[in-house]
């Protein structure tokens, strides 16, 4: 919540709008001449159902000092909007009653006009709202694109297929089926190829059917998961041994 002060009346900003401003009960209990705002807020609290008429009652974080203390403390008070700030006005029946509501009436009528005045700038929603449906665009011709015979995936799908190769052989080294990561690596390579008829010569992972990616993640999902439960295995997380057949 930020402040903006218009002819002389710290104004606190709630949301977007010049109705989402609001005057404190501090400033304008003062401005009324009460000596305190607990008076203000009293008298807030009696007419609390007709105030709700006019909008929600939101409470800003400020330093007030009160009489007496060594040192301001932080107080939470209620940030009342034009219409509940007039009312309140109103039923005070204070002597700076009237002249308060005209002062009232102005600094919101300015800053209603300072707002309107402002260039428009997208709301932050908006421009999430947007890159969400360009992100949804995008990768829906991507998928479509993936779909036609004779396509290749993309050169970001062939850096993530040998990503998650190069984690599979890291893994299965550490659960002992193979002594080093260059030869899982090879043997990762050829599972995978074999599953998906990607193997000899000129067969890099960037020129992968791009209709071949699901079932070569599936089968490095396999691969994953044997390895994962041997791992567990030879930790002493679990009992028993690999299935029969297993993909390793």
């Amino acid at each position: 919540m930020t402040a903006i002060t218009v002819a002389g009346f710290d104004l606190h900003v709630t949301g977007p709008g010049p109705a989402d401003a609001g005057i404190t009960s501090e400033l304008l209990a003062a401005k009324l001449g009460y000596s305190h705002r607990g008076k203000l807020e009293e008298l807030a609290h009696r007419h609390a159902e007709y105030l709700r008429k006019f909008g929600q009652i939101p409470t800003v974080a400020i330093r007030v000092q009160a009489p007496g203390q060594v040192a301001p403390r932080l107080v939470d008070l209620p940030v009342f909007n034009r219409n509940q700030a007039l009312y309140l006005v109103l039923k005070s029946e204070q002597p700076t009653a009237n002249d308060l509501s005209i002062a009232l009436i102005d600094a919101f009528n300015q800053l209603e006009a300072l707002v309107r005045s402002r260039p428009a700038v997208p709301e932050l929603a908006d421009f999430t709202r947007a890159v969400e449906s360009l992100v949804g665009m995008v990768t829906s011709m991507s998928k479509r694109l993936d779909a036609v015979e004779g396509a290749v995936v993309s050169p970001s799908r062939g850096a993530d297929l040998r990503r998650r190769m190069l984690m599979l052989a890291r893994l299965r080294v550490e659960a002992g089926f193979e002594v080093a990561q260059p030869s899982a690596l090879r043997v990762v390579q050829n599972k995978v190829g074999s599953a998906v008829g990607h193997l000899g010569k000129g067969c890099s992972w960037d020129r992968l059917p791009a209709a071949k990616l699901p079932e070569a993640m599936r089968m490095i999902g396999e691969l994953e998961a044997d390895a994962k439960r041997a791992l567990k295995l030879k930790r002493g997380e679990g009992q028993g041994s690999l299935p029969f057949g297993g993909v390793h």
